[in-house]
């Protein structure tokens, strides 16, 4: 799997470090990820979700993009991670006026 970041927004609000449009295999571009920072500093991607409450009325998240695979979604997280973190400090990658998020 190749990965690519197209846009990128810094945030940093919280535990949320920005926004990242992903380009995946130059095939399908998923929009509006957003860079996450655990507790322990660890980086995460969160695609694009929506939430919802389970029958418990629990509040829960669903991604609007999937994986086949565990070994997929983790492909993906590595490699988006490390793309995005490569990037975050280019002053010519993005503004917020080509944002749409």
């Amino acid at each position: 799997m190749e990965v690519e970041i197209t846009k990128w927004r810094s945030m940093n609000d919280g535990n949320l470090v920005g926004f990242a449009d992903v380009l995946i295999d130059n095939t399908i571009e998923v929009r509006g990820c957003a860079l996450r920072k655990g507790k322990e500093g660890a980086l995460w991607i969160a695609v694009p979700s929506r939430k919802y409450n389970d029958e418990t009325g629990k509040t829960k998240w669903v991604g609007h993009v999937g994986f086949p695979s565990d070994e997929h979604y983790k492909s993906f997280q590595d490699k988006a991670v490390k793309a995005v973190t490569q990037q975050m400090n280019d002053d010519t990658f993005g503004t917020e006026d080509d944002m749409p998020f």
